[in-house]
């Protein structure tokens, strides 16, 4: 057995420890302001990589149980594709807690969460490879996901996302195209087909996903199921963020994304929740390419390097846009 499977309860404890983590970075932080030392910020370093490790780590223990499926194959894949997920999941649940007003639960609940997906995970025991009979159109679903997803990613994530890079320039700059593409995202006609898009796409996603999970989805698969949720919660969170400010008035700009004290001393939990919803929105939409290409009956060879180039080209905007978001300003 693949040495990932063997070790999922292991990066599964990981990520319930995920408010740990948050903790630890805080106070080895706090010392190295306070005092100057090095070491910790050489601690801080080590757990802001950490954390933005465990979604990846998550990935290679889903494409290992494809590779070697165990008896609760597909429990494991609903957990772990969940946890790929832990950034962004980790925040919605405070921004949940906070609307309701319970918002110091947000790390019991969550512990709480995981440990209880971990048990239903171990103890599941569904076969997975078998055929499912449905009478839902998966070809009818396909096609609606794909399409709102295409106007999705153009019509706001991809805008939205691309102007993060202009705080190179300045913090200005960006203000200045925020508003400028607030026009249009944000109006009072396009918003809410936007919420709509956005709606199809989740709907149109779970069925698919769970319908792949319950098969033995290829590598390719495997990781377009991962990000897909990723996605999902990372736009729920955001989305939630967005409507909470606007009811309590606050404008949603530069200072708002990374707080005054900016990232790195300030609001450090949304660094690996902004570099991975960059960095895994590219690598989604990059799979759904190249399974768009196969589907045409282009090469496979050629379709795989198309998406290597997509996925390149998606590891630079990446990091240019954390980056940005950390300050770096090149004009």
């Amino acid at each position: 057995m693949d040495k990932n499977i063997k070790l999922w309860p292991v990066i599964l404890l990981c990520a319930a420890a995920y408010p740990g983590f948050i903790s630890a970075y805080a106070w080895s932080i706090a010392q190295y302001n306070d005092n100057g030392a090095m070491t910790g910020a050489l601690i801080a370093l080590i757990i802001m990589l950490t954390m933005m490790f465990l979604p990846i780590q998550c990935l290679r223990t889903l494409v290992s149980i494809n590779k070697t499926p165990p008896q609760n194959a597909y429990q494991l894949r609903i957990a772990f594709n969940l946890l790929v997920a832990t950034p962004p999941f980790y925040i919605f649940v405070g921004t949940v807690t906070g609307w309701i007003g319970i918002s110091s639960l947000q790390s019991p609940i969550w512990i709480g969460f995981v440990l209880l997906l971990g048990a239903w995970a171990f103890f599941g025991s569904e076969p997975q490879e078998k055929a499912q009979k449905s009478s839902l159109n998966f070809v009818l679903i396909k096609k609606i996901h794909r399409i709102s997803a295409i106007l999705l990613v153009v019509g706001f994530i991809g805008a939205h996302l691309s102007n993060h890079l202009f705080a190179l320039i300045s913090n200005e700059k960006h203000e200045e195209i925020r508003l400028l593409l607030r026009t249009f995202y944000a109006s009072d006609v396009i918003e809410p087909i936007m919420l709509f898009l956005f709606f199809l796409m989740v709907s149109t996603g779970i069925p698919m996903a769970n319908r792949y999970m319950k098969a033995k989805p290829d590598t390719f698969r495997v990781l377009q199921i991962g990000t897909g949720f990723y996605l999902v919660l990372f736009l729920c969170a955001h989305i939630n963020a967005t409507i909470s400010a606007r009811f309590r008035d606050t404008p949603t700009d530069w200072i708002f994304a990374t707080g005054e004290a900016g990232l790195i001393n300030g609001y450090f939990i949304l660094i690996p929740y902004y570099f991975l919803s960059v960095l895994l929105m590219w690598l989604h939409v990059s799979l759904g390419i190249r399974a768009a290409l196969i589907n045409k009956r282009i090469d496979k060879d050629r379709a795989n390097r198309i998406y290597y180039r997509l996925i390149t080209i998606g590891g630079l905007f990446s990091a240019a846009t954390l980056a940005a978001i950390l300050g770096v300003q090149i004009g």
